[in-house]
């Protein structure tokens, strides 16, 4: 079997318990570390996975106060990544899954 010619999405939902508002950079950063510690792991497993990340570099989002350094993290990491609006899975997660 060729995995290099398959696409799969992993998704899992996880709640938080916080009390009062959280702040949109302390939830993504939340949200970047497990996904980093996965493709991380898939990297170590000779997989070559793609990481769709729900940040946008437009500033009228609320991800973006967040996306340099994100994107910093992913690049110095090795990871293929696509940020919003050009990854169509994390789209797709923001407005199905939220």
């Amino acid at each position: 079997m060729n995995l290099d010619n398959e696409t799969h999405v992993i998704f899992r939902r996880h709640k938080e318990n916080f009390v009062g508002f959280v702040p949109t950079p302390v939830k993504l950063n939340g949200e970047i570390e497990l996904t980093s510690k996965l493709a991380l792991w898939m990297m170590g497993k000779n997989l070559n996975p793609e990481c769709h990340l729900d940040v946008n570099p437009n500033k009228d989002f609320g991800s973006f106060q967040v996306y340099n350094y994100i994107k910093g993290y992913f690049e110095s990491l090795g990871l293929k990544v696509a940020y919003k609006p050009l990854s169509p899975a994390a789209s797709y997660a923001a407005d199905f899954y939220l």
